[in-house]
């Protein structure tokens, strides 16, 4: 069984986004986006392009895999997205 495969049959419920579907599963450190919308317009084939691109980049999610079938893509879990309820105490000197 291949990794899309098990990620498919295992990984937690998607969230609906406007123009994908989600699911992050912080147990596997992964992520997994399908792309839903916009595809007439290559949203899925330059997500994958910019990801291969910036894959030395150390804040970019790293590409594990991606399926032009089912324009399903999947990254490392990078972490939460910072809001001001979880921002570190010295955010501005970080800058």
């Amino acid at each position: 069984m291949g990794l899309m495969t098990s990620i498919q049959q295992g990984h937690p419920p998607f969230i609906q986004c406007k123009y994908s579907n989600i699911s992050i599963d912080r147990d596997a450190g992964i992520v997994v986006k399908r792309v839903t919308e916009w595809l007439e317009y290559g949203v899925f084939e330059r997500e994958v392009y910019w990801l291969q691109q910036l894959a030395d980049v150390p804040f970019v999610p790293k590409l594990i895999q991606f399926d032009e079938e089912t324009k399903t893509i999947v990254t490392e879990f990078a972490g939460e997205r910072l809001t001001r309820d979880n921002l570190p105490a010295d955010w501005d000197m970080q800058v």
